[in-house]
């Protein structure tokens, strides 16, 4: 994950993430969040400030969505078999 500053035109930070492919990212509604979905079947929270690993999800399937919920308290992953996860970070 590339972290870049808008303002300044450059990358800021870099985050090693995962073992394969991040194919979705979404930040909880306040922003001390962010999560990335993987092809290598697992969810990341990290801390938006500090970069660091808050949590890692390994869902029984594979999943195709995550979005945090309107109050930021949870993260919500749908799979392909169309499961619904809810995910505290």
């Amino acid at each position: 994950i590339k972290i870049w500053d808008i303002s300044l035109g450059k990358q800021i930070h870099s985050i090693d993430a995962h073992n394969d492919e991040i194919v979705k990212l979404a930040y909880n509604p306040g922003g001390r969040y962010l999560a990335s979905l993987s092809l290598d079947s697992s969810i990341k929270i990290w801390n938006s400030f500090t970069y660091g690993l808050m949590n890692t999800f390994k869902p029984a399937t594979r999943q195709r969505v995550i979005k945090f919920s309107p109050d930021g308290k949870y993260l919500v992953s749908t799979g392909y078999d169309s499961t619904i996860n809810f995910w505290e970070p």
